[in-house]
């Protein structure tokens, strides 16, 4: 059963999509690989977890579905247009232009992937959706050489999440505090509460910055 978030997050990788291939990092139950695997969107999907036991419910799930007949020895399946791998998914080397997606993961630790791929990625488009660290990880894609193409945020109950859309190949700046997510009026629930969460710790100097930035979009 996907989630709000899932669902959403395959909106926007659907609108953005580049490429044949399709890598799902840190993609926990591979909901959404094995979405775009029925769907035949790509040629290729590519789940990726460091999390046995979560790719563990996913091959159970898999097997319900017909898509694999057992649990294959050493947690590693490949086929013609699905691999499943349990490994962090740092160093990757990516083959072909490809849509990444990396969600619900730290800032830090989706920045240490995105800093360890090689191969064709300046083409490849990028759907990153950390749960924390947002203004290290803008910082991160703006020094890497990253143009925003798309910056929103989800809804799933009552808990938010940012999601951007970058590019090497695009050229629009990314700003450590945000731009379009607060240009959006849809957003205005998502940006009062981020102000209220910010102000939670008033000795912050960079989180006083960041408050005066955002008085412009309130």
């Amino acid at each position: 059963m996907l989630s709000t978030r899932l669902k959403s997050l395959i909106q926007i990788i659907e609108q953005h999509a580049v490429g044949e291939e399709f890598y799902d990092i840190a993609c926990d139950h591979c909901l959404v690989g094995e979405y775009f695997f029925n769907e035949n969107r790509f040629s290729k999907v590519y789940c990726i977890d460091q999390s046995r036991k979560a790719l563990e419910i996913a091959f159970e799930r898999l097997k319900r579905n017909n898509l694999y007949s057992q649990i294959p020895d050493g947690f590693f399946y490949k086929n013609s247009a699905l691999e499943i791998n349990h490994e962090k998914g740092e160093n990757l080397t990516l083959q072909k232009k490809s849509t990444l997606l990396l969600a619900g993961i730290g800032g830090h630790t989706l920045t240490r992937i995105l800093d360890g791929l090689s191969g064709e990625k300046n083409f490849s488009h990028f759907v990153l959706s950390p749960h924390n660290d947002h203004v290290h990880v803008r910082r991160f894609l703006a020094q890497k050489g990253f143009g925003l193409i798309e910056e929103s945020v989800v809804q799933d109950k009552e808990h938010f999440y940012e999601v951007y859309v970058v590019s090497m190949a695009e050229r629009a700046p990314i700003h450590p505090y945000g731009s379009k997510i607060w240009q959006n009026p849809n957003n205005t629930s998502y940006l009062r509460y981020y102000v209220e969460k910010l102000s939670r710790y008033p000795n912050s100097s960079e989180n006083a910055l960041i408050i005066e930035y955002l008085k412009q979009f309130i």
